[in-house]
């Protein structure tokens, strides 16, 4: 879509004029009883903008010379790396949102292809203050990974990348007499070796120490983990 722009310098050069003007009104200006001859036209550099070339307009007595400038927007490319623990990186999707350079609100989503790569493409430039870059519906067994800012550069690729870490749990144990908490006589609390199941899958074994206590290592969450005891 097509904004007409008010607000914008231009400087005419030629056969003696040198004039800079505003444009408004819709995005226009009109000098008035200029000699025939050459002039050029320069727009003023804007950061928001891409540069504009130069026109050079050939004013003839009696008619009405006309130029016209189409200012875009400037914009880059934003690509999301994906990593995990068990690979599993497809179809995960990110949003990138924030005010750009333009004061134009920038909400945009992107999801993940088959080598977990996510690409934000054409976005409006950012500001002084870069986007934030959100991953969305991060998956139950995952610990949610947290936001990143996302400066956006003109004609650049700027590169995040999100690691997602299986959530994990440890347990520890201890072991003691059910009437006193405590060894009693001739029985002993360490020694005792427990066993650390996944469904009916025997994982590891742990031995209980002189105060009959263990600590497992880091294991991945899940519904079916049990620890039962082999060895009293």
């Amino acid at each position: 879509m097509r904004t007409e722009v008010d607000g914008i310098n231009f400087t005419i050069t030629g056969n003696g004029i040198n004039q800079t003007v505003t444009t408004a009104n819709g995005g226009k200006f009109q000098i008035d009883n200029l000699m025939p001859g050459i002039y050029t036209v320069t727009e003023q550099a804007y950061d928001k903008y891409e540069p504009q070339e130069t026109h050079r307009v050939t004013v003839v007595a009696g008619q009405v010379a006309k130029v016209n400038f189409n200012n875009k927007l400037k914009r880059g490319d934003l690509q999301v790396v994906k990593s995990s623990e068990d690979n599993l990186v497809e179809g995960v999707k990110f949003h990138l949102f924030g005010t750009s350079l333009s004061g134009d609100a920038v909400d945009q989503y992107a999801v993940t292809d088959k080598d977990g790569v996510a690409t934000f493409k054409d976005v409006l430039i950012s500001g002084s203050e870069p986007y934030t870059l959100e991953e969305v519906d991060t998956a139950i067994r995952y610990v949610v990974p947290k936001n990143q800012t996302a400066p956006v550069k003109w004609k650049e690729v700027t590169t995040r990348n999100f690691n997602n870490i299986l959530k994990k749990f440890t347990v520890t144990v201890t072991k003691s007499d059910a009437g006193k908490g405590e060894a009693q006589g001739n029985a002993k609390l360490s020694g005792a070796v427990y066993g650390i199941y996944k469904g009916e899958t025997l994982i590891d074994k742990y031995v209980t120490d002189e105060n009959g206590q263990f600590t497992t290592k880091e294991y991945v969450c899940d519904t079916d983990w049990t620890i039962r005891e082999i060895t009293p």
